[in-house]
């Protein structure tokens, strides 16, 4: 604690004591960074807890009392969800569209073709670049 504070093993003021069910306690709060990774965060404060109870008399119980990082996880994976079908729908309606709507060369009818069916009579195209029919 001397690298980050000062520890006082007395109350100053009982109204800013700890208590859980009515037994003293100690609250330690933790407030991240800007810019930091909460959810990174809180798993490195949940993978040293075991080496701090390890340090600390066996009487004393160590509780995780507020996570606010259960409701930011779920939506990370909801964000991770939509994003996945999202990506998913798109390969799909690419996959599932014929070639002529997404604008493919070989795919299009030939101008005179289109011409000729429209006049119901065979089409006879000298060139591909003709614009009469024959």
């Amino acid at each position: 604690m001397r690298d980050v504070g000062q520890a006082v093993p007395e109350e100053v003021d009982r109204t800013v004591a700890a208590y859980q069910n009515n037994q003293p306690g100690i609250i330690l709060a933790v407030f991240k960074q800007p810019g930091a990774n909460v959810i990174e965060t809180v798993d490195q404060i949940k993978a040293q807890l075991p080496q701090l109870t390890a340090r600390i008399p066996p009487a004393i119980e160590v509780k995780t009392i507020l996570d606010r990082t259960t409701t930011i996880r779920a939506s990370v994976a909801d964000v991770e969800f939509t994003l996945a079908l999202t990506i998913a729908l798109v390969v799909m309606v690419i996959l599932a569209v014929p070639a002529q709507f997404l604008g493919h060369p070989h795919s299009r009818a030939s101008p005179c073709r289109s011409r000729c069916s429209a006049r119901a009579r065979p089409c006879t195209c000298s060139t591909s670049a003709s614009t009469t029919c024959r």
